[in-house]
């Protein structure tokens, strides 16, 4: 019979484990699961990693250039749409991803590029930024840039250091960085590109990490994205130890009081103990109205200030 599900682990290129405490590990893994489902029109399953993994790219090589729509290719519109759906279908499930699209088939005019500032996919960033000049955008350099920082550092950050390219190899698609004049126009329309510091700083920099969405969403910076995503993480933990535990309601099955504040004490403690140096402060709070035995549901609310910032992203959690 016909195959109706495809299990797609993909392949493992470089893996490297978390080395210390408070750091993140990384990975680089080949295999793009909603290319295979649409050449092969069949369902595939991704979910191999379980949420370890925390950021995802997408790059795409066809046999010949494809048709362009805003500046790129179309395919790269599209991967935006379907990776933002998919990355809010792992975020309900309490496995939140994040992502970067290649850029590809960059024509060279930054005025016909869409400005990203008026999409909604919060959840990933346009990589046009490359060590090529085949109009491509370094999708593993920017995730590994990523990767390799604390969650609240931006790939952008110079005192990081200079990126790991050559002299005269950093380009936004077919034009070199170093005499290009487009790249203020690029970067106020919210790309990934290459930039550098003549003459007080030799090398190229990422220009920042935002992602497909207005300036003023929550999410609009990659690194925030990525606080928030791993207070979410640390709380649905530390919930779903306490909810496992016989708990104790009253007569419309709503949660006492004072289970409630412990529950809610223990989310913020762990949260507070892992992320001190990353956020300036967190809440929990859990609605006391709602019946958590019909519901077989329990609503939370995640409020987190991350440092630098100076008001609080509330995540709504259904555990």
């Amino acid at each position: 019979p016909p195959a109706s599900l495809i299990g797609s682990h993909g392949q493992t290129v470089y893996h490297r484990p978390r080395q210390n405490p408070g750091e993140l590990g990384y990975s680089c893994q080949l295999g793009r699961g909603a290319l295979i489902a649409h050449l092969t029109g069949i369902k595939v399953m991704l979910d191999y990693a379980q949420g370890r993994i925390r950021m995802a790219g997408s790059v795409y090589r066809p046999a010949s250039a494809g048709a362009v729509t805003n500046g790129l290719e179309t395919d790269v519109w599209n991967a935006v749409t379907n990776a933002q759906t998919t990355c809010n279908g792992y975020a309900a499930a309490q496995m939140p991803l994040r992502f970067a699209i290649d850029g590809r088939g960059y024509t060279g005019v930054a005025a016909n590029l869409t400005d990203l500032n008026t999409l909604t996919s919060n959840r990933g960033s346009i990589v046009i930024g490359s060590m090529t000049n085949d109009l491509t955008g370094s999708v593993g350099l920017y995730l590994g840039t990523m990767a390799g920082n604390p969650v609240q550092r931006k790939a952008s950050r110079v005192r990081s250091g200079a990126l790991p390219i050559p002299v005269n190899s950093g380009y936004v698609g077919s034009s070199l960085v170093d005499t290009y004049s487009q790249l203020a126009t690029m970067h106020d329309k919210g790309y990934i590109i290459l930039r550098k510091f003549k003459p007080s700083k030799s090398g190229y920099y990422w220009s920042s990490d935002r992602t497909c969405t207005s300036s003023t969403d929550d999410y609009s910076s990659f690194a925030r994205g990525r606080i928030i995503d791993k207070a979410h993480v640390i709380a649905y933990g530390t919930f779903v130890e306490e909810i496992d535990e016989e708990l104790d309601v009253d007569a419309n099955n709503k949660m006492l009081p004072g289970v409630i504040a412990h529950i809610e004490k223990t989310i913020k403690t762990a949260i507070n103990n892992t992320m001190s140096s990353q956020i300036s402060s967190v809440d929990a709070s859990i609605d006391p109205n709602q019946d958590v035995l019909a519901n077989n549901k329990t609503s939370t609310a995640l409020k987190t200030k991350p440092k630098g910032y100076n008001s609080n992203i509330e995540v709504k959690l259904g555990f």
